[in-house]
């Protein structure tokens, strides 16, 4: 079809013509002397308009084709400089494609698909969209050949074969939809290591007893790396706790690191433990697994064990002293010797502290106790934003001892950690004039004989803890003080039961609001005060036997508050306080 004439050009129309006006010549001369007859006339010169459409319409549909379809005879192959390539080094393909038409062929762009060790390519020419993978090539001018470099750097199973392919695709006239001509190249990977782990392990351990693994992993590639991360895992027969977080760094061309990643075994039994340390190299976002150590533990039962007794419903409140309980025993049929005995316990309320005892030597089967006793600080502000586990103490008891073959043992009990309970408090006060000034209480102050004075009364909790279930303020009216039922705030929280001169305030739960900046919540309502002669000279009671109660919801510990009682000399105002509260 591309070496089809141009019937249409107008060269091609003159020529046709002269060839025409030359058979038309000679075709006279013929029929008018051999065959001078007008219906052969006819005929023959039906035939010529005959071949002239044939040849005319043949051309018509060939430009029509070159100007207005393109069908698929783009061109593109990938071109592999060598069949061998090597984990982590650089390589380069060639990249050549070709329109072999003679229209240009619109939005051309070429999607690679890297199967799947190619990480990340760059290109020589064009930028290469590291998400979609497309290089955008734009247009292809017709009969226009071109080629750039694919870099990038090969990681993964090592050994494999692998297909690195690509589709160019683009838009032409012919139709909306594109057109995909598709190219692959397959290489091998040669074998390789891009860097080395080694570990080393004690040749035995005890369970609740604390190891090392001495690791170093070395970069042997040339190739640096912008994250790399070795992580620890445990066989599944025994329950293992990391005490160190799994290493992540960065790792330079040709450097070395030293990891030190400790751990203990929590569940009793014996044999063999496997360790498996797992090193990722990562580059441009995309992470692979490099090597892989696989250790051999030999657990052994430990003749020493610790624990920690204490009594789960004893309040655990700032400000109380508490008494625990180190429990030891040799479960050996063996003595053991030199043994230091630990307790250490620390938290957000508790300051760090450490007891330690040491006993010579432990006769088989022997048990005791060692009494740890401590206080929680009343009040302190959190050092984090969030609260979670914000309010524990952590007991650690720990243990070092020399056994029979006269090998130096230190066995890590399992930690406690015991929640810290709520300590809600409840502030009652009594008010006749705002923080401002402005007066809310009404008749004689200081109050006097036979004169009724009402006060604002004022319930503000405030919980730095945890939430408190059941959240209860109980109190009763003094003897000269009279409900008056105006309860602006809380009214729906607020019953007064006349016959007992009593109020309750109830919350079925008071949420736990604990930062620096929390203000207090609560309840007011108001009380009438009329004093008699025997009040004279005295700041009678308003409001007694303030009570606060609920529960932890977190430690499900009952937790109880009694604030002081509320007299006419109300402390909390100063204004009202300086006129005095005192009956006259």
């Amino acid at each position: 079809m591309e070496n089809a004439p141009n019937f249409l050009h107008p060269a091609s129309i003159a020529d046709i013509q002269k060839k025409y006006s030359f058979f038309r010549k000679r075709y006279e001369e013929f029929y008018h002397h051999t065959v001078p007859s007008r219906f052969l006339h006819i005929i023959g010169d039906s035939l010529l308009i005959i071949l002239i459409l044939f040849f005319g319409s043949y051309a018509g549909v060939s430009y029509v084709q070159q100007k207005f379809f393109s069908p698929a005879s783009a061109k593109m192959i990938i071109i592999l400089p060598g069949d061998i390539m090597t984990v982590g080094m650089p390589m380069k393909f060639l990249i050549r494609y070709e329109n072999t038409t003679r229209v240009p062929l619109r939005d051309a762009r070429i999607t690679f698909q890297f199967h799947p060790l190619f990480t990340s390519a760059t290109s020589s020419q064009f930028a290469l969209n590291p998400e979609t993978r497309t290089l955008e090539l734009g247009t292809i001018e017709a009969n226009q050949e071109k080629e750039f470099v694919l870099s990038g750097v090969p990681f993964g199973a090592l050994g494999d074969v692998q297909t690195l392919s690509g589709e160019l695709s683009f838009q032409s006239n012919k139709k909306e939809g594109r057109e995909h001509i598709p190219s692959f190249v397959r290489y091998a990977i040669q074998k390789g290591a891009l860097a080395h782990l080694s570990c080393a392990v004690p040749s035995f351990v005890t369970f609740y007893q604390i190891f090392d693994h001495e690791c170093t992993v070395l970069n042997i590639s040339g190739q640096s790396f912008d994250h790399v991360s070795t992580k620890f895992s445990f066989s599944s027969s025994y329950t293992s706790r990391s005490r160190a977080a799994d290493s992540e760094y960065a790792l330079s061309a040709n450097e070395g690191r030293d990891i030190s990643h400790m751990g203990f075994f929590q569940k009793e039994g014996v044999g063999a433990q496997t360790i498996i340390a797992r090193t990722y190299l990562s580059l441009h976002d995309t992470t692979y697994l490099q090597d892989e150590t696989r250790m051999a533990v030999r657990v052994l039962a430990p003749a020493l064990s610790l624990y920690v007794r204490y009594d789960p419903l004893q309040p655990r409140m700032p400000g109380k002293t508490y008494s625990f309980v180190l429990h030891w025993k040799n479960e050996s049929a063996q003595g053991i010797s030199d043994a230091r005995i630990r307790m250490f316990a620390h938290g957000d309320y508790v300051q760090d502290k450490e007891i330690v005892s040491f006993i010579k030597f432990i006769q088989p089967s022997k048990e005791g106790d060692i009494t740890f006793t401590l206080a929680l600080d009343k009040k302190r502000e959190p050092q984090k934003e969030s609260t979670d586990h914000l309010f524990q103490m952590t007991f650690e008891p720990s243990a070092s001892y020399i056994n029979q073959e006269q090998q130096t043992i230190k066995v890590f009990a399992v930690p406690v950690q015991l929640d810290i309970s709520s300590d809600i408090s409840v502030r009652a006060f009594a008010r006749y004039y705002t923080t401002d000034g402005e007066q809310i209480g009404r008749g004689p102050l200081p109050p006097r004989v036979g004169k009724t004075t009402r006060y604002s009364i004022f319930l503000a909790q405030k919980n730095s803890i945890h939430a408190i279930e059941n959240f209860t303020v109980t109190a009763q009216l003094g003897p000269h003080a009279s409900w008056t039922g105006i309860v602006p705030i809380g009214s729906d929280a607020i019953r007064y039961y006349p016959e007992k001169k009593e109020l309750v305030y109830l919350l079925s739960l008071l949420p736990s609001i604990f930062n620096a900046s929390s203000e207090e919540s609560g309840a007011v309502f108001e009380l009438a005060f009329t004093p008699t002669s025997q009040d004279i000279g005295i700041a009678p009671t308003l409001l007694q036997n303030i009570r606060a109660t609920g529960r932890d919801s977190v430690t499900h510990m009952p937790l109880e508050f009694n604030a002081p009682d509320i007299t006419t000399d109300v402390l909390f105002d100063s204004r009202a306080k300086s006129i005095g509260g005192v009956v006259k």
